[in-house]
């Protein structure tokens, strides 16, 4: 395409309340005020929430007059002692999740579609980037009629500002834009989804919390993106709903499960010498995360984060099992002393490599599939 429409930005800013604790005892609104404003941020409506003790540390709501100073807040202060003491613990306050439409817990991406077929990345970063600081472009659904981008910011404030400006407002094509927080239903045109799945007799229940929607990524295998969090994983949960992009949706049932899990298990291990042990992984990393960690070396035909079976939190390892010993070789020389999140990974070829390892169990699974409920809770 030749030009670059003219989205104007609104010029209506954006604030966000949080909720910040562990503030010290002899802390009052003024001196609470003057340790922000100190670090850079621009505040108001402070209000001190009464203490139970006295001597107990103090909690408070503040305003924080620009959303994107809030969200940098909730990161940084995580790191900064207050007199001495520890840092100060700060959260969205109750009622901002329902006053923006979007969680805290959400990842700060966007999914357009309606775009037309020529459509670039370039250009779709130029517009959208009056909104923020774009970190990604991703083109998706190449060769249709239409396409879809996902586009990445740093903040979610830049998100509302590019949803609340375009969605169904601008066009680059036959059609107004959809723009929506990734893994939303779309609302717009021939992908209409209910805002909460129904509730049929002798189903699980269907809600926002266990839906889908199915993609295709760059190598043509499939993943899903939560409808309320955006997450992005590999596999789903028993009682979970998939839709496709076309409208079409899909109940993941038990016996669906069950057979997916045995098919998993039928891959566990690759040939000998095709298997590696991964040490040193951050804590919040799962089966999704390790397999795009190496899915650029080769087929990866399994990736495991090994879990508590109790608490269902990560133990700082886990395997992966590519069809080719070249493959294995090659991450391992890439990846062996690799850097990520401040932590160093170690990888090295699996002991034993070529005898049976033990079957996965069903605490090994991805980890929203620990988190939301027990699939085997019937």
């Amino acid at each position: 395409m030749s030009y670059v429409p003219n989205f104007v930005p609104s010029e209506q800013p954006l604030y966000l309340k949080l909720q910040i604790s562990q503030i010290p005892s002899a802390w009052d609104e003024l001196k609470l005020k003057h340790f922000l404003t100190s670090q850079g941020y621009s505040v108001s409506d402070i209000q001190m929430l009464k203490k139970d003790d006295p001597k107990s540390k103090g909690a408070a709501i503040v305003k924080f007059n620009k959303m994107q100073e809030g969200e940098k807040a909730t990161k940084q202060l995580k790191e900064v002692a207050v007199d001495g003491m520890q840092p100060l613990v700060l959260k969205w306050a109750e009622g901002e999740k329902e006053r923006l439409g979007v969680a805290e817990e959400t990842s700060p991406k966007i999914q357009i579609d309606g775009l037309q077929k020529d459509c670039e990345e370039a250009m779709i970063k130029e517009i959208f980037m009056k909104y923020g600081q774009v970190t990604d472009v991703q083109i998706q659904n190449q060769g249709q009629s239409s396409i879809s981008a996902i586009v990445s910011y740093t903040f979610k404030e830049s998100c509302l500002l590019a949803i609340k400006n375009n969605h169904n407002k601008n066009q680059l094509g036959d059609r107004p834009l959809d723009v929506r927080f990734l893994g939303q239903p779309a609302t717009i045109a021939n992908k209409q989804y209910p805002d909460t799945p129904a509730t049929e007799e002798g189903d699980p229940i269907r809600d926002i919390t266990k839906s889908y929607t199915r993609w295709l990524d760059q190598k043509k295998k499939p993943i899903y993106i939560h409808w309320e969090t955006g997450e992005i994983v590999r596999s789903v949960s028993f009682g979970s709903i998939i839709y496709s992009p076309d409208g079409s949706k899909e109940i993941i049932t038990k016996e669906k499960y069950l057979n997916d899990l045995a098919t998993f298990n039928s891959k566990k291990t690759g040939p000998p010498g095709a298997n590696l042990f991964v040490f040193h992984l951050p804590n919040e990393h799962k089966d999704s995360d390790l397999m795009d960690l190496f899915s650029s070396y080769g087929n990866v035909i399994s990736a495991r984060v090994m879990t508590d079976p109790k608490t269902g939190k990560s133990k700082g390892f886990g395997f992966v099992s590519f069809d080719k010993q070249e493959s294995a070789q090659k991450a391992k020389e890439a990846m062996d002393g690799h850097l990520i999140d401040k932590k160093k990974l170690s990888v090295t070829f699996k002991q034993g490599d070529g005898t049976p390892c033990q079957p996965l169990q069903y605490q090994w699974l991805p980890s929203i599939q620990q988190v939301q409920f027990d699939p085997f809770d019937l």
